[in-house]
């Protein structure tokens, strides 16, 4: 289930780089961020973060992927969120509710993708309904 799950996401991920449209420096900049290291957290990261390159590297699109982790500490997760965003990255991905919600907030207003894994309600965290985010 988690395999089918990464691979979902990935696709998504891919098509998300593809509707951005050509880019100056051809370089697509994602940025995954982790709630907290959890051995099944860390499975979807890595995950992830090889299906995302494994498409990239199909479709001839240059990616760079930066791997942030929390520790669980929602302070943490805003700084982190308003950082990459700061950092005009192509799309976010956080991993785990309070990941996503940080990440949400953060990428409103700039319109970057928000792609989340590993939320059990999304409509009960409030990440329904919103048009860059998905999941």
């Amino acid at each position: 289930m988690k395999k089918v799950i990464c691979i979902i996401l990935s696709i998504l991920m891919v098509l998300s780089l593809a509707a951005c449209g050509e880019k100056d420096d051809g370089v697509f900049k994602v940025a995954i961020i982790q709630q907290l290291e959890h051995s099944s957290l860390d499975e979807i990261c890595a995950g992830i973060q090889a299906e995302l390159t494994a498409l990239a590297a199909e479709k001839g699109v240059t990616i760079e992927i930066e791997v942030h982790n929390g520790q669980n500490d929602t302070a943490m997760l805003n700084q982190i969120s308003a950082k990459v965003v700061a950092d005009k990255v192509d799309m976010i991905i956080p991993i785990a509710t309070n990941a996503a919600v940080a990440a949400a907030v953060a990428a409103e207003e700039a319109q970057i993708p928000v792609v989340y894994a590993a939320i059990s309600d999304p409509e009960a965290a409030d990440l329904t309904g919103i048009p860059y985010v998905t999941g």
